[in-house]
């Protein structure tokens, strides 16, 4: 019988035991990389390593900037970085100028549910089901930008949870009354929830890179 499994295994007919199946690999989120893009590359590096059928695009975000999307097809998977846009270009494809290829990758925020932790976790999830992995729901804030961020009780350190209201609701969190925009001076107070709707979902997860 041990000669038989031997004998599949370096065939090729199945994975070795202990190896993690190559969907689950490029899909994976951890502290350190999601897929395969690493904390520390560079985005010339992410542009040689791209899957096929995949594209670095513009995403837009702060006026002024924007971010570095990898998409597949019209599909945003994540952000890996941003450039200053001094033109306020509305296009469909990077502007080689522009890019600095030599930025490193320190934060990436995904937005796709195909990339998952190693308990499962990914984007459309919701929040009630999250809770079963990592634990209670703790808090979540209305930051100008990037929406309503927010944390579990008993998550990895290394993410920030965005969240989205579910249908027929304006927010994911219950602020006690509609939240203005908050302040954006340093030290300003935000929009605070500890209770979420009914329908709120995981809208986006950005990872950070540990700090040295």
């Amino acid at each position: 019988m041990k000669a038989i499994v031997l004998l599949l295994v370096t065939c090729g007919l199945f994975p070795a035991l202990g190896e993690e199946p190559k969907e689950q690999v490029e899909h994976l989120i951890t502290e350190k990389s999601v897929g395969f893009i690493k904390f520390g590359m560079t985005i010339g590096e992410v542009r040689k390593i791209l899957p096929k059928g995949l594209k670095l695009g513009p995403a837009p975000v702060e006026e002024g900037w924007k971010s570095i999307g990898v998409y597949d097809g019209e599909t945003l998977l994540m952000e890996i970085g941003m450039w200053k846009d001094s033109q306020h270009v509305e296009a469909k494809e990077l502007p080689p100028i522009q890019i600095n290829d030599n930025q490193k990758i320190s934060e990436i925020d995904i937005w796709e549910s195909r990339y998952r932790t190693t308990e499962g976790v990914h984007v459309g999830m919701k929040v009630s089901e999250v809770e079963q992995t990592y634990g209670k729901f703790k808090e979540m804030f209305l930051l100008t930008g990037f929406g309503e961020a927010g944390f579990f009780t008993k998550q990895p350190e290394f993410i920030t949870f965005v969240f989205k209201a579910g249908e027929g609701e304006d927010y994911a969190g219950i602020y006690g009354g509609a939240p203005d925009n908050p302040d954006e001076e340093p030290g300003a107070s935000r929009p605070r929830a500890v209770k979420y709707t009914k329908g709120a979902v995981i809208h986006g997860m950005r990872i950070t890179s540990p700090q040295p």
